[in-house]
């Protein structure tokens, strides 16, 4: 399970399936008494005779066992879901409150699970601008001046100017 699946974990399908086999357990307890005290004991104490006598009245044991393989199986997954439900309940309790804590602190948790220090990436950035900040910057000289004026200033070259290309090609 990773961080976002437990962190925002809804347990209500758990809740609602530990809720249903619990009522089965319950359900299947009363099926087992009465197949054990009713069932059984009356197959025991009937005054059968002939071939299908003992048949019938192994059948109706067996029978009657089966509703007690049928609790304890429901028993033992109510079980497994009631800790598994236990387990990440807590986990999911466990993380909220690290997070909390973690904000108190002024820390970021990413959904991979990793802390940043909030002023620490605030600190980074504002001390990478007040690096720029803080440059001299060189004075330029005259030589260096006029070079990028002359590198960045274009003419504009008029039709009737002498060196202009449209009045050369026109004679």
């Amino acid at each position: 399970m990773d961080f976002n699946a437990l962190y925002h974990a809804n347990f209500k399908l758990l809740d609602d399936a530990v809720t249903d086999w619990s009522t089965l357990v319950d359900h299947l307890a009363d099926l087992k008494k009465d197949a054990e005290d009713d069932l059984h004991k009356a197959a025991l104490k009937a005054d059968w005779a002939g071939v299908n006598a003992q048949v019938s009245r192994e059948f109706i044991g067996k029978t009657a066992g089966e509703f007690g393989d049928a609790h304890t199986q429901a028993t033992t997954i109510r079980n497994v879901l009631r800790d598994t439900q236990g387990e990440l309940k807590s986990y999911h309790q466990q993380l909220t409150d690290a997070v909390s804590r973690g904000r108190k602190k002024n820390l970021t948790v990413t959904d991979a699970g990793t802390a940043y220090e909030k002023k620490a990436i605030y600190e980074r950035k504002t001390k990478n601008k007040n690096k720029n900040k803080n440059k001299k910057i060189k004075p330029i000289s005259n030589t260096n001046l006029e070079h990028i004026k002359k590198k960045h200033t274009h003419k504009r070259l008029l039709p009737n100017q002498s060196n202009s290309p449209l009045k050369q090609h026109s004679n």
